[in-house]
């Protein structure tokens, strides 16, 4: 089915967007190739994910500043092993 590009990263990401796929039909029977939802409602979905991302950025920079003693953030936890990079206050 795929060939392998010569390039381990994109060799890797292709190789998760296959998984994903796989998840996703096993999951809710359907494929991306669906036809039930109009524009609207993929620009929705694509909204929903984009946040869900935004959010999961948010917490690896606030854990990331509280590993480093940037700064405190109520509830965040340091995790072992991670090296934080300092933010400037005004992210």
């Amino acid at each position: 089915m795929y060939m392998n590009s010569g390039d381990s990263i994109v060799d890797s990401v292709i190789q998760k967007f296959l998984q994903r796929s796989a998840l996703g039909k096993e999951k809710y029977g359907v494929t991306l190739d669906r036809t039930d939802l109009s524009v609207k409602d993929w620009i929705q979905h694509a909204q929903e994910e984009l946040m869900d991302a935004i959010l999961y950025l948010e917490k690896l920079k606030q854990t990331t500043q509280a590993v480093a003693g940037v700064q405190a953030v109520p509830g965040v936890q340091a995790v072992p092993g991670v090296q934080a990079v300092p933010v400037s206050a005004k992210n």
